[in-house]
């Protein structure tokens, strides 16, 4: 049973100021209540949102500041260009036997019997998808090795 008498007023006196004093330091750390209409509120934050998000995608020219696409750009540029400057090149004809042993420069290709003074210059869309770098000088592939690997 509860015993009244174990109680003192001074003692719950300070009791219930300790809590009033850590309540009001609980409503004083709680934002300021927002004035006008809460949906426009949020709209006002989304659009903020969104228009930090598009800067961050697309940069800002004017100020020089680069987006996540420009960015991402450039890094699959360096990227193609590391990958094709790896690549042997292809030689669309047989390897002689006397290179096959290695140590020879490889043999220049035969001259061509379409006449290129008369063709026009067009570009495929293959070869506006190669960079324009150098390749890996003294790696070659030819048409034989291509064959032998295809049937293997």
């Amino acid at each position: 049973m509860f015993n009244y008498v174990d109680i003192r007023l001074p003692d719950l006196l300070v009791d219930v100021e300790e809590k009033l004093g850590r309540l009001k330091e609980a409503i004083a750390d709680l934002p300021p209540q927002r004035s006008g209409d809460p949906v426009w509120a949020v709209w006002k934050m989304k659009g903020a949102f969104e228009k930090d998000v598009k800067q961050l995608v697309e940069g800002r020219p004017e100020q020089g500041a680069v987006g996540l696409f420009q960015t991402f750009r450039r890094l699959r540029e360096q990227f193609r260009e590391a990958i094709f400057r790896q690549a042997p090149e292809f030689k669309p004809f047989e390897r002689p036997a006397k290179h096959r042993a290695g140590g020879l420069e490889p043999p220049t290709m035969p001259p061509s019997p379409i006449d290129h003074s008369t063709a026009k210059e067009s570009v495929t869309e293959e070869e506006a998808l190669e960079p324009l770098g150098a390749r890996d000088p003294g790696r070659f592939v030819y048409m034989n090795e291509v064959l032998e690997t295809a049937r293997t």
